[in-house]
């Protein structure tokens, strides 16, 4: 199968993305029903870091779904939210957060909310969660778009990071790196580097494949820790 590339790597500065943060903030503070807006994550690669945004909502609201999307903001904006992950939800929800994941919270709009700690004996069960929800979905991401005729280039970098935020997980997990630094180092280097790279789409399809087979490995690896660790044992017996 012959593949064909779209989607580049922008050519942008962080300016960039401070335009977009400020467009956003104008667009939703008309919006009665927005209690608050934050940014979580970070823009570690200009022209390839999306945004992803969570809106907090009142309880009820009035507002259409139409109404609330990015796309009514301009073109610039959704490019970079479109390979994100926008979440809507209840302020009762948000309060709830650190239970999905840790998230680093920056507020660009309506009131401060407090976020609930979680109890440190808790932590270690949540990353394990968080493993168990992420990689095996990234790694059929990353699957689904090897087999595409039609290689979204930003979108599969985004979806390389994330695959590497699980990677990095199992290996504080079980205090081993695995042989997973090179294929993390080539990501970053996709990433912030494309530009500058020699023929930089063959070596993203190898990052690609190499990642792919590291996540195999890596399902191996979590479930022997688990095992070795006897970590749920106790709710197995008792269910």
């Amino acid at each position: 199968m012959i593949q064909t590339f779209d989607n580049y790597p922008k050519r942008v500065s962080e300016d960039f993305y401070q335009s977009a943060r400020d467009h956003i903030v104008s667009y939703y503070s008309q919006n009665t029903d927005i209690v608050s807006i934050y940014e979580y994550g970070s823009v570690s690669s200009p022209g390839v870091s999306d945004l992803d945004m969570i809106l907090v909502l009142k309880n009820e609201v009035n507002s259409k779904e139409h109404e609330l999307e990015f796309s009514n903001i301009g073109s610039d904006v959704n490019s970079l939210v479109v390979d994100g992950t926008v979440m809507k939800m209840p302020e009762s929800v948000f309060c709830k957060l650190n239970y999905f994941d840790n998230f680093n919270l920056i507020k660009l709009l309506g009131k401060e909310i407090l976020v609930e700690e979680i109890a440190e004996e808790d932590r270690p069960f949540l990353e394990i969660i968080s493993i168990i929800d992420w990689l095996p979905e990234r790694i059929l991401r990353l699957t689904r778009a090897l087999n595409n005729e039609v290689i979204n280039i930003s979108n599969v970098l985004c979806i390389l990071h994330s695959f590497s935020y699980s990677i990095k997980k199992i290996n504080k997990l079980t205090e081993n790196t695995h042989d997973s630094e090179s294929i993390l180092n080539m990501i970053q280097s996709l990433r912030n580097k494309w530009h500058s790279m020699e023929d930089p789409e063959k070596i993203l399809l190898s990052c690609i494949r190499d990642s792919i087979s590291l996540g195999y490995r890596y399902i191996h690896i979590f479930e022997e820790h688990l095992s070795d660790k006897h970590i749920f044992d106790d709710s197995i017996r008792n269910n």
